[in-house]
């Protein structure tokens, strides 16, 4: 899941940065940066500081999202709450945690498909360009 750089130091990947931003995302208590490195490093046994965090638009902008909805929390009245066994309460976080994930990775896929059809609406301007040459086969996709 981690690469390591050259340096030794460890790389924060897409597949890390998805993560981190569902974890903000399901966040339903008071957030700080430091409660986020904790509980990353708690979730996903990873070590990262907050000026790495900072320079992920996306994470930057789910942390203040989560800011905002602990400022403004409302809590179910105690007549209405349930009854409720651990292992459902565990199994409803997971579940929790995996649709806010799809969610972001829907977001970012929906992003990729958008610049993937700006780039051809692009191409299909520039003379003497053959969309199909764009799509064809490469040679070290064939192995």
């Amino acid at each position: 899941m981690a690469k390591t750089n050259l340096d030794g130091r460890i790389k924060l990947t897409r597949q890390l940065e998805t993560k981190i931003v569902a974890i903000l995302r399901r966040w339903n208590s008071k957030v700080t940066w430091d409660l986020v490195i904790e509980r990353i490093k708690h979730e996903l046994d990873f070590d990262v500081t907050k000026p790495t965090l900072r320079k992920f638009d996306k994470i930057t902008r789910e942390f203040e999202n989560a800011k905002g909805r602990y400022k403004g929390v409302h809590t179910l009245p105690r007549t209405v709450v349930k009854n409720i066994t651990e292992a459902g309460i565990d199994y409803y976080n997971k579940y929790s945690a995996l649709l806010v994930e799809k969610e972001v990775m829907q977001e970012m896929l929906d992003e990729q498909y958008a610049l993937i059809e700006k780039m051809f609406k692009n191409a299909e301007e520039i003379p003497n360009l053959s969309i199909d040459r764009l799509l064809r086969e490469r040679p070290e996709d064939m192995t």
